[in-house]
């Protein structure tokens, strides 16, 4: 349960949001996929404004989690959804200090926001494996 990873789509809060979009989005005929997106983004973005602190940590999961996907689906978000996820990115800075690795969840939200943001993601080389040889041969 929980938070299984720093990146955004890793937590349950996310995943389930996730979750519920592609349901909502598969089984719905009648609304233009936009405007479910909208509703679930208005969902999770009302979580974000309650003075009890699970409610508006999951709430921040969940619209990361909803804007992670999206923007790996190539979805553009709009200026209203893409101001609620700098929010959501702004609460969880303030309480990146509770991670065991404050260090990585801090890159992992600045990564992301600027991605979001319209930076372009940087290709980093892959290091080169050692490979080591059996013994006894050269």
């Amino acid at each position: 349960m929980g938070a299984w990873g720093v990146r955004m789509g890793e937590n349950d809060s996310a995943a389930d949001a996730v979750d519920e979009l592609v349901k909502v989005l598969l089984r719905n005929k009648t609304k233009t996929s936009k405007r479910l997106i909208e509703e679930a983004f208005s969902a999770h973005g009302s979580w974000i404004v309650k003075k009890n602190a699970a409610y508006r940590t999951s709430g921040t999961w969940g619209v990361l989690g909803l804007a992670y996907f999206l923007y790996h689906h190539r979805v553009r978000l709009t200026k209203d959804q893409r101001r609620l996820v700098n929010r959501s990115i702004d609460l969880e800075l303030e309480v990146a200090s509770d991670w065991r690795n404050p260090r990585l969840r801090t890159r992992a939200l600045e990564h992301f926001r600027g991605l979001l943001n319209g930076q372009k993601e940087r290709y980093r080389k892959p290091k080169a494996a050692k490979l080591k040889s059996p013994r006894g041969s050269r």
